[in-house]
């Protein structure tokens, strides 16, 4: 809300835009927070012995990259190759 706001009173956003993203980030939140929470249940990350935690943290660090970065280096390079 503090975010929304602003960018609503500036007019970079009208107001059924901030509706439609909140809309959109609640049910992608309800569709993939099951299939989220089974798929670590069943990696058991949780329980991984300290020499695999590593890897695990490394997989999950590089996936929390790529999420807050909005994907831009693999974007990059699939664009970069269908150039070619």
């Amino acid at each position: 809300m503090v975010i929304c706001l602003p960018r609503v009173y500036s007019g970079l956003h009208y107001p059924s835009d901030i509706l439609a993203g909140a809309a959109v980030g609640i049910v992608a939140t309800v569709t993939m927070a099951p299939l989220l929470t089974s798929l670590f249940r069943r990696f058991r990350f949780e329980a991984m012995s300290p020499a695999r935690s590593a890897a695990a943290y490394m997989v999950l660090g590089i996936l929390s990259l790529q999420i807050a970065t909005m994907y831009e280096l693999p974007r990059f390079v699939l664009k970069q190759l269908a150039a070619l």
